[in-house]
């Protein structure tokens, strides 16, 4: 992933991760997937990731105990929660982590894409408008 620019993709459930990171790649959008609260901390300092998508329910520790840790780095990633608890991420929009947006499981991949992009530090892949185009 290249620094400062992609999306850390976090959740245990594998196989929806990869669902995930293959629709952001096809919009142009460059993501990784880990399945583990430990794994994305290690990650996230590592390679900086422009926004993280975090699962609440992880298997080694939860999404906002992976949020202080990311966050105690001397980056701010935009954190997007990601749960099927409607508590959780209400307990999320109050907590004292930095957290942009959150999103409810499920949720349609155009839906959770677009959230994604809107967090984006620049537009990702060419100008609607200029496709198609030729110079001349």
């Amino acid at each position: 992933m290249t620094k400062d620019r992609g999306v850390l993709v976090v959740d245990d459930d594998r196989a929806y991760a990869q669902t995930v990171v293959s629709y952001l790649a096809r919009q142009g959008v460059e993501a990784v997937a880990v399945g583990s609260g430990e794994a994305a901390v290690s990650l996230a300092r590592e390679t900086h990731p422009a926004v993280i998508l975090l699962d609440i329910g992880l298997p080694d520790m939860d999404g906002m105990e992976v949020a202080a840790l990311v966050q105690e780095a001397s980056y701010k990633p935009r954190i997007i929660l990601l749960s099927g608890c409607i508590e959780w991420l209400q307990l999320g929009a109050m907590s004292r982590i930095d957290i942009v947006d959150s999103v409810a499981k499920p949720t349609r991949l155009s839906v959770l894409a677009e959230r994604i992009r809107a967090w984006l530090p620049e537009p990702v892949g060419p100008a609607p408008a200029l496709l198609g185009r030729t110079s001349g």
